[in-house]
């Protein structure tokens, strides 16, 4: 069969698609209104067109689904040496998380000294309470920093989610001492926060190593608790078994936490390494070492 049918009686020719014996009308768009009779422009290479302008200006709404943080314009304040100030209040209804630099105003011209910045969000940008950022450079957490000079063409970093705030910004209340300083504040592009908060691991600077005599069948506390520790670990040096009972309370062959076969390392889980750690072994030879790390 052929491409494109002739009505009969008429003569009228219908544009239309032969496919293995079946035809399949062409048809062009045109638009919806009532009445309406202008075509839907588009090509073959690029499909249907589409008029983006016929959403709001200012707006990021499509279909009644906010698309949270795609039109959110970063802002900058300058602040002059010496003499605490706000930032304008920054809308971030549309961001899912923002982002707070400390910088100098001018590249190559560091400002000097240790200003005091306070973050703060509101609901209305007109009362305002403290908002808990997190500083890039190592993860602290808090709403008040004092910052010291972060060298000519550096930059001190804070980042805070904001899926439920409106309004926020940055307060100086103890500015530089010379040159300028400019904050900036930036909405994020997602709907949500990206920023994954995390507990830093203690680091220890020193370790202490004892040991325990494999003298006794029954309980002995191999090691007392300490609140101050950061790290423990257990070496068993025995031919025999060694019960291990981890925090309060009298161990035995009923009572532990686990077992330690000969010539095995354990590593105290850090939310258990403060903990006073007891135990006994099977048969009393060797001893336990034991590693406290402050």
């Amino acid at each position: 069969m052929a491409n494109n049918t002739t009505l009969p009686g008429t003569g009228d020719v219908i544009a239309d698609e032969d496919i293995g014996g079946v035809k399949y009308q062409l048809v062009k768009l045109v638009d919806g209104t009532a009445a309406g009779t202008g075509r839907v422009a588009g090509s073959a290479g690029n499909g249907l067109a589409v008029d983006v302008t016929r959403i709001a200006a200012g707006t990021n709404e499509v279909g009644g689904v906010t698309a949270r943080g795609l039109l959110v314009t970063p802002v900058a304040t300058n602040i002059t040496a010496a003499t605490p100030a706000n930032t304008a209040a920054y809308d971030v209804s549309k961001a899912g998380n923002v982002s707070f630099f400390v910088k100098n105003t001018v590249a190559g011209t560091a400002y000097v000294g240790n200003p005091v910045v306070v973050f703060e969000q509101s609901d209305d940008s007109t009362s305002w309470g403290l908002l808990q950022v997190q500083r890039s450079s190592d993860g602290v957490i808090g709403s008040t920093f004092t910052i010291p000079a972060v060298g000519a063409n550096g930059e001190a970093i804070f980042e805070a989610a904001v899926e439920s705030v409106l309004w926020v910004r940055a307060r100086v209340t103890t500015a530089q001492t010379t040159n300028g300083m400019t904050v900036v504040i930036a909405g994020g592009g997602m709907p949500f926060s990206p920023i994954v908060s995390t507990m830093p691991q203690p680091t220890g600077t020193a370790g202490a190593q004892t040991s325990v005599a494999a003298t006794v069948t029954t309980n002995t506390t191999l090691i007392a608790a300490d609140p101050t520790r950061k790290g423990l670990l257990v070496y068993n040096e025995s031919t025999s078994s060694l019960f291990v009972l981890l925090g309060a309370g009298t161990e035995s062959a009923t009572v532990y936490s686990l077992q330690l076969t000969p010539n095995q390392l354990y590593e105290v889980p850090l939310n258990y390494c403060t903990l006073r750690v007891s135990g006994h072994w099977v048969t009393a030879n060797g001893s336990a070492r034991i590693t406290a790390v402050t």
